[in-house]
């Protein structure tokens, strides 16, 4: 199957994607004889642990060694591959990945034929500076049935990344009204108040730059500002509405975020 065909499977699946990521890197490959190699990538991500990931890599120039002769070859190759994450805290992840490569480039076919296919392993470890900028160090090994054999690159990137709300995800109301503007006031106003006893949790995250998000759009979709907030209880960061003194006006306060704007959540009681 060609590269074409799988990232266009990739760019229909990425409305599910909680996160997306654009990097630009450079690579170094000990058998480079010019400028180190360029590439290009992107990343959906569709949980904390898992994404898929389409790269573009133009090694440049790479030399070749067959018997007593040196070959110069450019090679360029599309990928298209797996990553599993691993969150060390909120700022460092570690990635592990795998996947197919396919040389869509190549100057001297009669030694790398264009169009071959190989599989590659990659390892990197990612430092976020914001919630939108990253830097990544890694290696990428290939394995190409070819003169190239076995060959590996170190790479450092610069990532974008952009749309990520992990876990709870507000989805459009399911009623035909459009809502023009964010309502200041629910329909009916319940009374609030913060020596009472129950409240409404809307979602929990590990790290709280995305619950951070949620409450954005919380805010943003359903209004008052001052009666959402982020509380940190049993190493999670909880997107939680301000207390109710009854408990039947909680249940008819998360009613009317079921009907009204799709939200899902649950009511906890405050000790």
């Amino acid at each position: 199957m060609r590269p074409y065909l799988l990232l266009s499977l990739l760019l229909s699946l990425s409305c599910f994607a909680q996160e997306h990521s654009l990097s630009f890197g450079v690579d170094y490959h000990h058998q480079q004889s010019s400028s180190n190699g360029v590439h290009l990538s992107y990343q959906w991500q569709f949980s904390e642990s898992f994404a898929l990931e389409s790269r573009f890599v133009d090694h440049r120039t790479i030399m070749i060694q067959t018997n007593a002769h040196q070959h110069f070859i450019k090679l360029k190759r599309a990928m298209v591959g797996v990553n599993f994450i691993r969150e060390i805290n909120n700022q460092l992840n570690i990635k592990a990945g795998t996947g197919l490569g396919y040389l869509v480039h190549s100057d001297k076919p009669s030694l790398v034929n264009k169009g071959s296919v190989s599989s590659y392993l990659n390892v990197a470890t990612q430092f976020r500076f914001t919630n939108q900028l990253a830097v990544e160090f890694g290696q990428t090994s290939y394995f190409d049935n070819s003169t190239l054999n076995a060959n590996h690159n170190l790479y450092a990137q610069v990532t974008w990344l952009f749309s990520h709300s992990k876990s709870a995800i507000i989805k459009p109301s399911s009623t035909k009204r459009a809502i023009k503007q964010p309502l200041e006031a629910p329909p009916n106003p319940l009374p609030i108040n913060a020596s009472s006893q129950w409240q409404i949790q809307l979602g929990a995250f590990s790290q709280k730059s995305y619950a951070e998000v949620l409450l954005a759009k919380i805010k943003t979709t359903v209004g008052q500002n001052n009666h959402w907030n982020i509380i940190y209880q049993n190493k999670l960061h909880r997107v939680v509405s301000q207390q109710f003194l009854e408990k039947a006006n909680a249940e008819q306060f998360l009613n009317m975020l079921k009907s009204q704007y799709s939200l899902s959540g649950f009511l906890r009681q405050v000790k």
